[in-house]
């Protein structure tokens, strides 16, 4: 049985497994988001960056208030973020892929399947991109911790 998930045009096939279904979900509640600008901050000061997308996927995942002239905010902040998630060998849909770009650019995205995978950069938009292109960029796999409750 197909079904469209808030009112998207791409239809989700349903399930016997709740837990697929309920991933499903959350692909197409993050699609919703693609075009949306990059930010740096939110308006209280809390930094986004690339981990907006989970932000919007995990309702509790904490955010952190890091002054950008501060040297090392994102490392700092990557730190927080991580201590939310476990590693884990091969991706399942809404794990987190970090990746490295040159010699110390951290950067995360969600897998979403099918090869692909969420995320925002700065001076870019959300998007949905082949993961074959970055695969020698990725550092790993994480998984988030069982107390991050989903927002979709």
């Amino acid at each position: 049985m197909e079904q469209s998930i808030r009112g998207q045009n791409s239809p989700v096939m349903e399930t016997a497994n709740p837990l697929i279904d309920s991933k499903l979900r959350g692909v197409e509640f993050l699609k919703t988001f693609v075009g949306k600008p990059y930010q740096d901050f939110d308006a209280c000061g809390n930094y986004l960056g690339c981990f907006e997308p989970l932000y919007h996927l995990y309702g509790d995942l904490p955010k952190y208030a890091l002054p950008k002239a501060k040297e090392g905010y994102f490392a700092e902040g990557f730190a927080r973020i991580l201590e939310n998630f476990e590693k884990v060998d091969t991706p399942e849909i809404l794990d987190m892929i970090v990746f490295r770009f040159g010699r110390d650019i951290l950067h995360v995205g969600i897998f979403i399947g099918g090869g692909k995978f969420f995320h925002v950069q700065r001076g870019s938009a959300f998007e949905i991109r082949r993961l074959f292109h970055y695969e020698n960029k990725i550092l790993g796999y994480f998984k988030a911790k069982s107390h991050l409750a989903r927002k979709y």
